[in-house]
């Protein structure tokens, strides 16, 4: 698959949550190149447990934005993060277990689409959200 480039339309207008969301990207384009060149699957799974790891820590820093922020949605969008952790969690134990190209690619689709629909859907909301209701500063 081609790579995902980072665009405008992905801007959620916070610096950091920007830089964070590309790095995202970068992590994920890594796994899906190590994928397509056949790699050994050990190196998918380290790259793959990058991007685990990576996204838990972006999603504290989120969360805890909109927690100062006093963001009526922190809740439900930190649940959205809480299933996405278990789902790669247990697509992580998939892949440890049965180790194959076919695990790697079925953790590499969802990814791809759950990466893209929430920075493009969910987080532009979130943070328009907070934009216009004033509550985020600076």
């Amino acid at each position: 698959m081609a790579a995902i480039e980072w665009s405008a339309r992905m801007n959620v207008g916070i610096p950091e949550i920007d830089r964070q969301h590309q790095k995202l990207l970068e992590l994920f384009n890594d796994l899906e190149e190590g994928l397509s060149r056949s790699l050994p699957v050990k190196k998918p799974r380290v790259l793959f447990a990058e991007l685990v790891s990576y996204s838990k820590y972006h999603f504290l820093g989120e969360e805890n934005l909109m927690q100062v922020a006093g963001w009526a949605g922190r809740d439900d969008h930190a649940r959205v993060h809480a299933e996405f952790v278990a789902k790669v969690t247990e697509l992580e134990r998939t892949l440890e277990c049965e180790g194959n190209l076919e695990a790697a690619l079925a953790s590499s689709r969802f990814l791809r689409h759950w990466i893209l629909r929430h920075i493009v859907v969910a987080d532009r909301l979130a943070f328009a959200t907070m934009e216009r209701e004033g509550r985020l500063v600076g």
